[in-house]
Parts: structure tokens; sequence; C-alpha cells
């Protein structure tokens, strides 16, 4: 799967008759085809971005969230001059012409094994069960670790 930025036609849900355009993140299946779309949250550079970065004397903070911003706002702005066709939000919904993409069923099976705890099917589909809490304990700071994000100054 890919994705990428795109522009499409939106609907408040409060005036259906009424439609804007917005720049939504859209979801590709293994043939290319949009399967699915998502809400565009801004660029941004988290304390993740920044830990991961951190790990040399010489890290300038201002310059490496500048650079990243710009990178991010500029992978949007080439993604919607791409001239590809302008999306439409109702072509994802039942009867349009992306609805049903077979990658996407896929897709919500696998997330409602997922749901269902169905260890067989998630076997299926080769799957092995995540165990999210361990993997919370294994990544969440310690106590007393004074590098995490909240005492920064």
């Amino acid at each position: 799967m890919s994705w990428n930025y795109r522009i499409m036609r939106r609907y408040p849900p409060e005036s259906p008759e009424n439609y804007y355009y917005d720049i939504v993140e859209v979801i590709y299946g293994e043939d290319g085809r949009p399967m699915m779309w998502t809400e565009t949250t801004l660029p941004q550079v988290s304390d993740l971005d920044l830990d991961l970065e951190n790990n040399h004397p010489d890290f300038d903070e201002d310059y490496f969230v500048r650079e990243s911003l710009k990178m991010q706002f500029s992978r949007m702005a080439q993604d919607i001059d791409a001239r590809a066709p302008l999306l439409d939000e109702h072509d994802f919904e039942p009867g349009g012409i992306y609805a049903d993409h077979p990658d996407m069923k896929k897709f919500i099976e696998v997330a409602k094994a997922y749901e269902d705890g169905d260890e067989e099917a998630l076997e299926e589909y080769g799957l092995i069960d995540i165990d999210i809490e361990e993997i919370r304990k294994r990544f969440a700071p310690d106590e007393d670790d004074e590098d995490d994000a909240t005492s920064r100054t």
C-alpha cells in the first residue's frame, strides 16, 4: 500500500447540498487505486521525532523543526500539484467508484478479527497476536526519566 495527499470535494453533514474542497490523505490498494481516505492533520514535529534525531551533541532543534515542517509542507504541495483528478467524498461511499475495494474489504476483515480476538482468522491472515499492554510498558518513559518530553524546557 502507498499514500499521498489529494484534493477532495467534501460535504458538510449539516448541509450536504453544499460542498468544499479539502486536502486529505488517500491510501491506495496494491492495484494503485484509491481504497480509503482520512482527514489530513497539519504537518507536525512531535517530541518522538525530536528524541529519535537528538542523538548527537551538535543537534539544533530549531533547525530540525523548521526543516522537517518545510519538507512535510513541500510534500503536500507536490502531491496536490501532481495533476491527478480531484476526488469526491461520495466516490468512497457505497455505490461509489472506489467503494468495495478488495484491499479495503480485507483491511476491514483483519480489523474485525483483531477486535473480536478471532485467533483462527488472524492465523489465516498470517498475523500474530500483538500484546498492546506489553508494548505500552516497554516504551512508556520511566517516572524518573529526565529525558521525558514533559521535562523539556
